[in-house]
């Protein structure tokens, strides 16, 4: 199997409300039946313009919010303040489309099964295979997203403010007046800039071929499936599942699909999961030590860090580092009490930088990397 081949038919742009997702999708499924790797596919019904249409909504609650604080209405005000809120953890936390309902696509997730009849212990493996471009990188958006909860606050303070006001005279004085009114101006360019970062994909041009994120991980879990299905990786007591997930990028839509499906199917199983982010990056191995998204962020499991550290110091006689947190796929899983873990690949260099841009290209993948996580998972499922 060539994985660089592979690699360059993945990664171009493949946006999750583009029809170049499915032809990526039709692509994986040949290659995989070229190879006689059994697989099925698993529809889903996706919201592609979730977080543009989430991050407008938040803007438009904002600027009602701005709109009555100049009427001097704050209970009125106080409503659209806290729709904020309620949109972005329905959305986003919870994965409930009460606002990005509008505009539904048909997607798949695409699940190579490796069972046995006498396992108890199914090991899922996770890569997504659609990408996504941004006007604002990863530590970009960072930025903008860490005033989300501040300025909830100042909300709230100046609503708090205006109908005080009301009662104490004091309190309305130009002084007070001027600040709020400030304030209020910065609420409503914080939402503006939440809504660019959530929806600016809509104006670019220049799209991202997503070789890192995530079609590096895609190709290292084809090369796994190769070789399982070789007889060079295997292992009697463990069922292996593969998945290639769709709408990772518009808040993990395609693996909370999976998951229910899964804890249906393998209701007497035990169930680990490996997620797979940027195997292409050049660097060493790493595992985040926590995913979340809003509200709860959880633990990587101790059980997989031991063995994948274990596999990576026995196929390239290094260390697996560790980075802090991030969002992924692996959210879906260990939410519902499955022990998880994301692995993949970085460097000081890149850090988290140039993803979701026209800078995640073919040119940065170190395909070395690639070959390294196949054998590393070989091993951690060899020897699980």
């Amino acid at each position: 199997m060539n994985l660089y081949d592979i690699l360059k038919h993945i990664a171009i742009p493949r946006p999750n409300h583009s029809d170049t997702l499915a032809k990526v999708a039709q692509y994986i499924q040949d290659t995989l039946a070229q190879y006689g790797i059994p697989f099925e596919v698993q529809h889903v019904t996706l919201y592609p313009y979730n977080m543009l249409i989430a991050g407008l909504s938040c803007l438009i609650l904002a600027l009602l919010f701005a709109w009555f604080i100049k009427k001097q209405k704050p209970l009125l005000a106080l409503v659209f303040l806290v729709a904020i809120p309620f949109i972005l953890i329905c959305e986003f936390e919870l994965v409930k489309p009460v606002v990005s309902w509008v505009v539904p696509k048909e997607s798949s997730n695409i699940i190579v099964s490796f069972n046995n009849p006498t396992a108890t212990h199914t090991l899922v493996l996770v890569a997504h295979y659609d990408s996504k471009t941004d006007i604002f990188d990863h530590i970009q958006r960072a930025r903008i997203y860490q005033f989300i909860v501040p300025s909830i606050l100042v909300g709230l303070l100046i609503v708090f403010w205006l109908a005080l006001s009301k009662k104490i005279k004091s309190l309305a004085k130009p002084l007070f007046k001027h600040a709020a009114t400030a304030l209020v101006i910065l609420f409503v360019i914080e939402w503006f800039m939440v809504a660019v970062a959530m929806g600016g994909f809509i104006v670019l041009k220049q799209q991202s071929s997503g070789a890192i994120d995530n079609a590096s991980s895609v190709v290292a879990l084809m090369g796994l499936a190769h070789e399982i299905k070789r007889g060079a990786v295997h292992n009697n007591a463990l069922n292996v599942e593969i998945v290639f997930t769709t709408g990772e990028e518009i808040n993990l839509q395609g693996a909370k699909y999976y998951v229910k499906d899964l804890l249906t199917r393998k209701k007497k199983q035990e169930l680990s999961l490996i997620n797979l982010e940027l195997v292409g990056e050049p660097g060493n191995m790493v595992y985040w030590q926590k995913a979340g998204v809003m509200l709860k962020f959880y633990g990587a499991d101790s059980n997989l860090i031991q063995r994948l550290a274990t596999a990576y110091i026995a196929v390239a006689k290094k260390k697996i580092g560790t980075l802090p947190k991030l969002t992924d796929d692996s959210i879906m899983f260990m939410r519902e009490g499955i022990p998880g873990i994301t692995v993949g690949f970085a460097n000081k260099e890149h850090d988290v930088s140039g993803l979701h841009s026209p800078k995640d290209n073919l040119q940065r993948v170190d395909m070395n990397n690639i070959y390294i996580m196949v054998k590393t998972l070989g091993n951690v499922i060899n020897n699980y």
